[in-house]
């Protein structure tokens, strides 16, 4: 006949032996937290138990419509892990815009040190990073706000260029060639579901983009995901485009093919938005 449960859960302890109660450890870290005695000077100072063997969790959030930190967690403890809309670790199913096998989390050693990746699946909306500030190559999408836009560098001409020929390269002459102002220029082109939409021209070395017509060239009154002043686009020292986010609600997001993750960021793939943590 089995022998019946133990009423006292310490019984069957060795002698001697007394596990400390969740109410004990709790109760150090409340001290820990406030760290205002002498007596919890110590307790501040320690560092919490991590392992150092095995690679950090990611966790990754399925944000909440709406909410920038609440949503559904999930705790990667593989080497990858896929999210897609009909296939993956994580289904999205409901969400049209997100590609059967959309975007890949893989975790890699750097020098010793596991570093997670973001990388693309060739998706036909992309992948996007929400960035504080990014360089923009010719070619570069980004979101803001509802608009999608891709940065073309321009041919940096004046209205007339010549097109020299290579002597041994290129037989015959060529003639003048008229590059027109908006090929000249660098610039935004808005990209929409029938195709290219407005282009506007970066005739500056620092253009706005808000909702905000006072304060922005490139301003969209009626789009209510804009902040007032966005997010700017600027051409530093040495030539180079970049966006930068204002500090605006919704952020700057930025199209990419594979990308390092840091300790913590959001990404979106369709109209998901992620967000994710690695406890170093």
């Amino acid at each position: 006949m089995p022998a019946a449960p133990h009423d006292d859960p310490e019984e069957g302890l060795v002698h001697g032996t007394r596990m400390e109660s969740v109410e004990e450890i709790q109760e150090l870290a409340r001290l820990r937290a406030k760290s205002t005695s002498k007596d919890s000077e110590t307790l501040a100072d320690t560092e919490r138990y991590r392992p150092t063997r095995r690679p950090p969790v990611l966790m990754l959030c399925v944000l909440d419509d709406g909410s920038a930190d609440e949503g559904e967690w999930h705790r990667i403890r593989t080497g990858k892990f896929t999210i897609g809309r009909t296939q993956g670790d994580l289904i999205i199913p409901h969400d049209d815009m997100m590609s059967s096998k959309h975007a890949e989390l893989s975790r890699h050693m750097e020098k010793g040190v596991p570093r997670w990746v973001l990388a693309d699946l060739g998706s036909k909306n992309g992948t996007y990073l929400r960035v504080a500030k990014a360089i923009l190559k010719n070619g570069q999408e980004f979101l803001v706000g509802s608009n999608r836009f891709r940065f073309e560098q321009g041919s940096g001409a004046a209205e007339t260029t010549e097109f020299k020929a290579e002597p041994e390269e290129i037989k015959g002459t060529h003639g003048w060639h008229n590059v027109g102002a908006s090929q000249s220029f660098p610039a935004l082109v808005e990209q929409t579901p029938q195709g290219e939409g407005q282009r506007f021209l970066l005739r500056q070395t620092e253009q706005w983009i808000g909702r905000d017509a006072r304060n922005c060239q490139i301003a969209m009154p009626n789009d209510r995901l804009l902040s007032p002043r966005h997010a700017r686009v600027f051409k530093d020292a040495r030539g180079r485009w970049f966006i930068e986010n204002a500090r605006s609600l919704n952020g700057a997001w930025l199209r990419i093919t594979q990308m390092p993750l840091g300790s913590a960021g959001q990404f979106q793939l369709g109209e998901q938005r992620f967000a994710i943590k690695i406890t170093m």
